[in-house]
C-alpha cells in the first residue's frame, strides 16, 4: 500500500482553502505513479451515478492529455506542463471526497498487488486509457458512466499494482466496445430504413 492513496490525497485536496486545485497541487503531495492518481481524480465525477452536472468536456481534454503521454513516456516520467496547470474546482473535490472517499477507501483495502506482469504493457494500458477518454468526450447521451468506470478501474489497479483489477477493466471495456458497436449498429439501421 502506498504512503499517499488516492482517498487520502482526495480528502486532503478537499480540505484547500483555494477555489480550485491545481494538479501541481495534486503532484507536489500524491508521490509517484502521477498518471494513475491523475485519471482517479478526472475521472471519478462521472464514474459514479451521483446527480453531479457532467463534467466531461471540462476534465475529458486532461484525460486525453494524461492518457496520451502515459502511451508517449510511460509511467514513470512526470506529467505534461498543461496538465500540471490543469485545475479542479475544489466544491467538487469536497462533494467526492464527502461521498465517494468511504467507497475508494474500501477498495483501497480489497486491492493489493497481484498480477503484476500485466502493469509491465503500460504504454498498451495507456492507449486503452486515450480510447476511454476519446469516448468520454463524445457528445453522446448516456454513455459516460461505463468509460468513465471503466477508466476508474484501470487507474486505480495501475496505482495499487493491482493486475487482476486491470484485467477486470480491460473485460469491461471489451464489453463496452461491443455494446456500442450493437447500438450503433442498430441505429444505422434504423436510420436507414426509416429513409428507404
Amino acid at each position: 500500500m502506498q504512503d499517499h492513496t488516492s482517498s487520502r490525497i482526495l480528502r486532503a485536496l478537499a480540505a484547500s482553502p483555494e477555489s480550485e486545485v491545481s494538479i501541481a497541487t495534486i503532484m507536489s503531495v500524491m508521490g509517484s505513479r502521477a498518471h494513475g492518481i491523475a485519471m482517479i481524480l478526472f475521472a471519478l465525477p462521472d464514474a459514479v451515478p451521483l446527480p453531479l452536472p457532467s463534467l466531461s468536456t471540462v476534465l475529458g481534454m486532461p484525460l486525453v492529455l494524461v492518457a496520451a503521454h502515459l502511451v508517449v513516456a510511460g509511467e514513470n516520467s512526470g506529467l505534461p506542463a498543461r496538465v500540471r496547470a490543469a485545475k479542479i474546482p475544489t466544491r467538487l473535490l469536497r462533494f467526492l471526497a464527502r461521498y465517494l472517499a468511504p467507497a475508494l477507501e474500501f477498495l483501497e483495502l480489497i486491492t493489493r498487488q497481484r498480477l503484476t506482469g500485466v502493469l509491465r504493457h503500460e504504454r498498451l494500458l495507456g492507449v486503452v486509457c486515450l480510447y476511454l477518454a476519446l469516448v468520454l468526450l463524445l457528445p453522446l447521451p448516456f454513455v459516460n458512466f461505463a468509460p468513465a468506470l471503466c477508466l476508474f478501474g484501470l487507474a486505480l489497479g495501475m496505482v495499487q499494482r493491482d493486475g487482476l483489477l486491470v484485467l477486470l477493466s480491460l473485460g469491461g471495456t471489451l464489453l463496452m466496445t461491443l455494446t456500442l458497436g450493437v447500438a450503433a449498429r442498430w441505429l444505422a439501421d434504423f436510420i436507414a430504413g426509416y429513409f428507404n
